[in-house]
This record gives C-alpha cells, sequence and structure tokens, in this order.
C-alpha cells in the first residue's frame, strides 16, 4: 500500500527526492518512466537534462527537429519528416540544462551519416553530399546546429551549464550564437559553468563579439567562468564582481596585453587557477593585485612555464593568509617560491608539488614541516620530463636519488592527522620500508596512492604490510615504467590479498578544480 502512494504520487516528496537520488544511473531512471504516468512525468525531464552527453546516440534529434516550425524545417532540404512523426507528449527542448557546442556538432554529424540507413528517403540527398557536394554537408551540419540553437532558447531554457567553441571553420554559427544570446539575456542569466573556448586568437578580429555591456543581466548570475584566450572578454568581468567567485586561465597568453583591467571587480573570488600560460607578470595582472579590500582566495593552481617571479610573490603576500588549496608545477625559482609561501601561507590544507628535483628537496621539507599543522592532503611528483643534456641513465639516477632522499626524509615530518597521500617517484624498496615505519606514527590516512616509476618494482610485500597494519580505507597502486610477467602477477597477487582496499587510481586521485569543493576526484 505504501509503495502504490509513493509511486501514484500521493507522496510527491518523498517520490521526487527518490527520483533525484537515481539522477546519475540512467538504467533505473528509464524504468522509472515505464512504471506509470506520474514517475514518467517527473522522470522525463531529468533524463533530457543533458542528451549530448551520450555519444554514439544522435536517434533523439529526430525528436528535436520534430518541434521546428514549418519555416525552419523547409530550410532542411532534403531531409524528410514521415507524417507518421507527431510532436511528443513533452517539450523535450525545454528541458536541457547542460548544453556543449562541440558535443552537439558530434550528435549532428552522426545523425547526418546515419541518414542512408535510417531513413531511404533521403538517400540521393545523402549520397550527394558525402560524394558530390562535400561542402553542402559542412552547410547542412552549421544549419541544424543553428536551428537547434534557436530552438533551445525559444523555449526559454534555463542552462546550467554552456560550452561554445569559436573556430574560424564555423564562423557563421558563431556569429548567430552570440547574436541570439545577445537577443535573449535571460539565457545565460542563471549559468553557473560558462566556456568560450577560443580555437585560434586570430578568429577574433574577424568575429562581431557582442559586448556584454549592452545586456549586463545575461552575466550576472554566473558564479564560474572558465575561458580559454579570456583576454578578450575582460570588460565583461564588472557585471559578475558580486556572484563570481572562481576563475580559471588556460592557454592564455598574456605577453601583449598591458593590464587586465577587468580583474579589478573580482573582489569575491576564492579560486584562482592559471594553467599553461604565457606572459603572466605584475604589469598584467596589477588590477588584482591592487584590489583594496582583504583577497580570500582559497584556491590555487600555479602551471605554467612563464610566470615572472615578482608576480607569484605578490600573490602570495596579497593572498597567503587565506590560501588553503596550493597546486604548484612551475619550473623557475622554487626556492623562492617556496620561501615565500613559508613567509605568506600558514592555512594549506591541500598540496600538490610536481616538478621536484634535488635541488628543491630542503626547501621542500622545510616548506611541509611550515604548513604540518593544517596539512591534510599531500601529493608529490618529481620531475617527470627528461633534460636534453641528460642521457637516460644519468636521469634514471637522478630520479632515483631525488625519490630515495624523499622517502627517506618525509615520514617523520609529516603531520599526524594526514588523510591523503600521493607519492608518484623512483621507488626503491628499502628506502619505502624507511618512509612506511617513519609513517607509523599517521592515525587518520584513509587514502594512500602510489605510482612506481622504477623498473624494478618490487615492493608489493611492504605496501601489502602496511595497507594491513594502518587499516588504510582507499589504496592505488600504478607502475609507470615497464615491468616483468613476474611483476605483473606480483601486482595481482597484491590486489587480491588486499582487495577491499584498491581502488582504480583514477577513483581516489584528487586535483583541484573549479568545483564548490575545489576538489577534482
Amino acid at each position: 500500500m505504501a509503495c502504490k502512494k509513493l509511486f501514484s504520487g500521493v507522496l510527491p516528496e518523498i517520490t521526487n527526492y527518490i527520483i533525484q537520488f537515481l539522477r546519475d544511473h540512467l538504467r533505473s531512471l528509464y524504468s522509472c518512466v515505464l512504471v506509470n504516468r506520474h514517475l514518467c512525468w517527473i522522470t522525463i525531464p531529468i533524463l533530457w537534462e543533458d542528451p549530448f552527453y551520450i555519444m554514439r546516440n544522435s536517434k533523439f534529434l529526430t525528436t528535436y527537429l520534430l518541434f521546428l516550425n514549418d519555416e525552419d524545417k523547409a530550410r532542411l532540404k532534403g531531409l524528410i519528416f514521415p507524417s507518421s512523426f507527431k510532436k511528443p507528449l513533452f517539450n523535450y527542448p525545454s528541458f536541457i540544462k547542460t548544453l556543449n557546442q562541440l558535443r552537439m556538432q558530434e550528435h549532428v554529424t552522426e545523425f547526418i551519416e546515419n541518414l542512408i540507413d535510417t531513413n531511404p528517403l533521403t538517400t540521393d540527398f545523402a549520397i550527394s553530399l558525402f560524394h558530390n557536394e562535400p561542402a553542402k554537408l559542412l552547410v547542412l551540419l552549421s544549419t541544424i546546429c543553428e536551428l537547434l540553437f534557436k530552438l533551445f532558447i525559444s523555449n526559454d531554457i534555463s542552462l546550467n551549464s554552456l560550452y561554445i567553441k569559436i573556430c574560424h571553420s564555423q564562423h557563421a554559427l558563431n556569429v548567430m550564437i552570440f547574436n541570439e544570446i545577445c537577443k535573449k539575456p535571460k539565457f545565460l542569466s542563471d549559468i553557473k559553468y560558462f566556456t568560450l573556448d577560443f580555437d585560434r586568437s586570430k578568429v577574433i578580429p574577424h568575429l562581431p563579439i557582442p559586448s556584454f555591456e549592452d545586456s549586463p543581466s545575461a552575466i550576472t548570475s554566473n558564479k564560474h567562468f572558465t575561458i580559454y584566450f579570456i583576454a578578450y572578454l575582460m570588460s565583461a568581468l564588472k557585471y559578475c564582481s558580486n556572484t563570481l567567485t572562481s576563475i580559471k586561465f588556460i592557454l592564455c597568453n598574456f605577453n601583449d596585453l598591458p593590464s587586465l583591467n577587468g580583474l579589478n571587480y573580482l573582489v569575491h573570488l576564492e579560486s584562482l587557477q592559471f594553467k599553461q600560460c604565457k606572459g603572466i607578470t605584475v604589469q598584467v595582472f596589477r588590477p588584482l593585485l591592487d584590489i583594496s579590500t582583504p583577497l580570500k582566495i582559497k584556491t590555487l593552481t600555479l602551471d605554467g612555464l612563464s610566470m615572472e617571479i615578482t608576480f607569484i610573490q605578490s600573490l602570495f603576500q596579497k593572498i597567503g593568509s587565506f590560501l588553503e588549496n596550493l597546486e604548484i608545477k612551475l619550473v623557475i625559482e622554487r626556492k623562492i617560491i617556496y620561501e615565500s609561501i613559508i613567509n605568506h601561507c600558514n592555512k594549506v590544507q591541500f598540496l600538490h608539488i610536481s616538478e621536484i628535483e634535488h635541488v628543491d628537496i630542503v626547501q621542500l621539507f622545510k616548506l611541509i614541516t611550515h604548513v604540518r599543522k593544517h596539512l591534510k592532503y599531500l601529493s608529490l611528483q618529481i620531475q617527470n620530463h627528461r633534460q636534453p643534456c641528460l642521457i637516460e641513465s644519468d636521469y634514471d639516477d637522478q630520479q632515483l636519488r631525488v625519490s630515495s632522499m624523499i622517502l627517506t626524509n618525509l615520514g617523520q615530518i609529516l603531520p599526524d592527522t594526514l588523510k591523503y597521500l600521493e607519492l608518484n617517484l623512483e621507488i626503491d624498496p628499502i628506502n619505502l620500508k624507511i618512509f612506511l615505519d617513519n609513517c607509523k606514527h599517521i592515525v587518520g590516512l584513509n587514502s594512500l596512492l602510489v605510482i612506481n616509476k622504477s623498473q624494478n618494482d618490487i615492493i608489493f610485500d611492504v605496501l601489502k604490510e602496511f595497507v594491513r597494519e594502518k587499516k588504510v580505507t582507499n589504496f592505488a597502486y600504478n607502475v609507470s615504467a615497464l615491468f616483468s610477467t613476474h611483476d605483473y602477477y606480483g601486482r595481482q597477487y597484491l590486489d587480491n590479498e588486499i582487495h577491499p582496499f584498491v581502488k582504480p587510481y583514477s577513483e581516489l586521485i584528487k586535483r583541484i578544480s573549479n568545483n564548490n569543493d575545489y576538489f577534482e576526484i
């Protein structure tokens, strides 16, 4: 009786809670659709929130195209809409929450390729596209994407995530998208994740990108901005200064820019990430450094080859007292960087450092000792590329030397309350035994991840004993070098012995992201 009431809609709050709990389990949701009308009505919208997520599944596009008006259908010359196809009961275009332009184009491409097999009436048309007039194929692709985009906007959808790719080959489509956004600022008003990916910076002068100054409401609610080549959009930041908390610079070249004036509006920024950028200087980021109010950035990623050391020092001085999550992947002036962290940062809980060399060891240990009071997550990785001046054997010796220095001296300075430890080293079993013996004071470790770069992979028993003794909840082990058949079976034996603890490395690894919890798992 209780189940009957539940699934018939008598208890809507509980029913909705159950469906929301199952939202990531597609098979269960599909089953709910078949139970009764009530469950169908509350499940269908969830299934259509991100239809482009599932690859190699373009059949649903036919459903979308049925919602086009006669004028738009006429633009799809050669595509036949059978009279037996009636408009569905649900308004499927209104349900979409995540729209990725790249995925949409991939699905449309597959949809066109399947025309011959799925609709014989379009055979002649499709053959002409693929064999005689390939230029028309691109036109049809762009046309369908344009019509879908307009269809979504006309349904007053409220997106959570939007990804747009700007590339030269899709010039007309890009212009249409931006024009439609300007006409309907509500389209962007509730977006949390907005990504503009510029394929080539030379495209920008030819693309009439609208200024968001004309429709500030389109951007005032954005909480996260992930923008490739963001330099072209700095003027828009003033309209989201009260809500924008996370910004990520990826593959940006700031060499030709005097300064990024829009940054001075980001007074509520909590996460700042630089990945593979060039030309990062004090001059360019002076507006951010000159913000008069305290800049309470908790999460920082520094990953790149071209960063002015003065900027890094100034940034740590500005935000160091608030910093909790820090990821560093730099090959410049690391000693100075470590000193700056020690001088200004004392609340770091998450620390990831890569590209470690033997000259860094002393300062690295000083840094870990300095932050150990709050440190909960630690990830260390030795240098991951061989310098041109080193032959392979010398490089391996250097890797082993650095790893040995870390293993023999790290354990005793780790905090008792460490929860997560990730080591990407060239591991010698003797040094590993020393390290694990020095870690016996740690009482809260629940995740241990080890990548062994050594070709002599014989550390299974050592790890097995430690995992058992410390009752580590989550354990992952990987070998990045080639290993023998004997070593391979040794790994299988290790997994069988401690099977309850073993998980794939990819499931346990933690990195800073722009998510609310700042970790990407």
